[in-house]
C-alpha cells in the first residue's frame, strides 16, 4: 500500500482528464474531454419519427396505435338475438363495421326491427344490401339508428326461407 503523498500515478491515470483510447458511444467519439451528443438519426437499430423504414418480425403494442388517422382496434365479434330468430353478430376493426346475418327467418318479417346495433356500429347514412336464399332475394337495411330491418322480398308472405348476409362500412364513430 503506498503512503499519503507516494502514488504510483504513472501514465494516463496522472491527469484521469482525457481516455488513453477514445472510444466510440453511438457512433459518436468519446475521449473524455468534452461532453457529446448522441444522434439518435444516426442508429439503424431504432424506428424513427418520420422517413421510409421497414420494420421486420412480430412486434406487440400496448395503448393506442395509430396508422394514417385510422385508430387500429379490433373489438372481436359481439353477438345480438334478433327479434324473430336466428343471429346478428357484428364488429369493429380498424373503423371498419362488419356485420353478419344468418339463419334469420324471413316470412313476413318485412319492415321488422330485428335487431338494433349500438352507437359506435351505426352507418352514417342507410345502408341498403342484399340477401339471397333458395329462390327468394330481397334486401335488408341498417338504419342510422341502428335497426337493422328487413326492408323486402320478391315472394311477400310466401318465402319461407333462412336468411343470411354480410356487409361492412364505415362506423359512425
Amino acid at each position: 500500500m503506498n503512503t499519503q503523498g507516494n502514488q504510483n500515478t504513472t501514465g494516463n491515470a496522472a491527469t484521469a482528464t482525457k481516455l488513453q483510447i477514445a472510444r466510440k458511444v453511438n457512433g459518436t467519439p468519446f475521449d473524455g474531454t468534452k461532453d457529446i451528443s448522441i444522434n439518435a438519426a444516426n442508429d439503424s437499430n431504432i424506428v424513427h419519427q418520420s422517413g421510409n423504414e421497414s420494420i421486420a418480425g412480430n412486434k406487440t403494442f400496448t395503448g393506442t396505435v395509430t396508422a394514417g388517422g385510422t385508430q387500429l382496434t379490433d373489438s372481436g365479434w359481439k353477438s345480438l338475438t334478433p327479434s324473430v330468430g336466428g343471429t346478428v353478430k357484428y364488429r369493429k376493426v380498424n373503423g371498419i363495421v362488419y356485420v353478419q346475418c344468418s339463419s334469420i327467418p324471413s316470412l313476413n318479417n318485412e319492415g321488422k326491427t330485428l335487431v338494433t346495433l349500438p352507437a359506435g356500429y351505426r352507418p352514417n347514412s342507410m345502408i341498403w344490401t342484399p340477401w339471397y336464399a333458395g329462390n327468394n332475394i330481397g334486401n335488408m337495411t341498417i338504419n342510422s339508428d341502428g335497426s337493422l330491418t328487413k326492408a323486402s322480398t320478391n315472394n311477400p308472405g310466401k318465402d319461407q326461407v333462412q336468411i343470411s348476409m354480410f356487409v361492412s362500412y364505415p362506423a359512425d364513430n
